[in-house]
């Protein structure tokens, strides 16, 4: 997405990060795409001169000609990049759900599909089929934010449908599923809360199995990803989420983190060099 921290200036957060796990998805797809991430740095910036109102920017490509099959090898590919200037961050979560100025979740028997037939590594509009008719549902009868999507085992936690989480231990401790989870691999907005926790906090997000057992006890947990962006999970399945005076609301820590990313996709905070384009 875009961000505009001043009139005709345009900040893309990360864009070579996502154009390369875009070509990583297509590799994993048997999918040679016709053009580099530098050609695509420059068409974003074709596309960002002809629509300056953008706020949402995305490449997608797709086979073409009239070949039949699954098997995309030796087939013409097309690579178009879209721009938006309609797209509001964090809307779904905000339109249905809240819950003391957090979301709210339900666990769901939604799970992540096994290695075989659900890659991580691939980011694809069919992983999310799944999850979004199951969320669907659930904002339609219970009136939630979103959904906990299992572990392939039923009995860990792997994300919400469209969004990494994490969780603070009463220790202080930040983890986050594991591989074991099937969750996406490479989330852009994971890696910059890496680097975020590790400023502000000193410490590692840790990946291990989350067990459901433990979201009880956890002193936060905060949902992150290109929709949601940075938001605290207040409420799973009818009880508050935290601890003493934090219980059901967000807590300090997401608070730190959500006003550090806000700064970094304006190009402020502690960006880096290189994040913003």
């Amino acid at each position: 997405w875009v961000t505009h921290p001043e009139p005709n200036v345009a900040l893309v957060f990360r864009p070579a990060d996502h154009f390369r796990r875009f070509n990583e998805t297509a590799r994993a797809l048997g999918v040679t795409l016709p053009c580099t991430i530098p050609d695509m740095m420059e068409g974003l910036d074709d596309v960002l001169r002809q629509h300056p109102a953008a706020n949402y920017v995305d490449p997608v490509f797709g086979i073409v000609g009239d070949k039949a099959g699954v098997d995309p090898t030796g087939s013409p590919v097309r690579v178009v990049i879209r721009a938006t200037d309609g797209w509001t961050p964090q809307r779904p979560y905000h339109d249905c759900g809240r819950h003391n100025g957090g979301i709210s979740v339900l666990i769901s028997e939604c799970r992540r599909s096994t290695e075989y037939d659900g890659f991580p590594g691939v980011k694809a509009s069919c992983g999310y089929t799944r999850p979004a008719v199951v969320k669907a549902a659930a904002r339609a009868n219970h009136g939630v934010s979103d959904i906990i999507v299992c572990a392939p085992d039923g009995d860990h936690v792997a994300e919400l449908s469209g969004a990494h989480l994490i969780c603070i231990l009463p220790d202080g401790t930040f983890v986050t599923p594991d591989a074991s989870a099937n969750v996406l691999k490479n989330g852009g907005t994971l890696k910059t809360l890496r680097v975020l926790v590790w400023n502000l906090f000193q410490t590692n997000i840790v990946e291990r199995p989350i067990s459901l057992s433990e979201l009880g006890s956890m002193r936060e947990i905060i949902a992150c990803g290109t929709a949601v962006r940075v938001e605290s999970v207040t409420w799973i399945d009818n009880w508050d989420v935290g601890q003493g005076e934090w219980r059901g609301r967000p807590g300090p820590i997401a608070t730190q983190l959500r006003q550090a990313y806000h700064e970094v996709i304006h190009g402020a905070g502690f960006c880096q060099a290189g994040w913003c384009h």
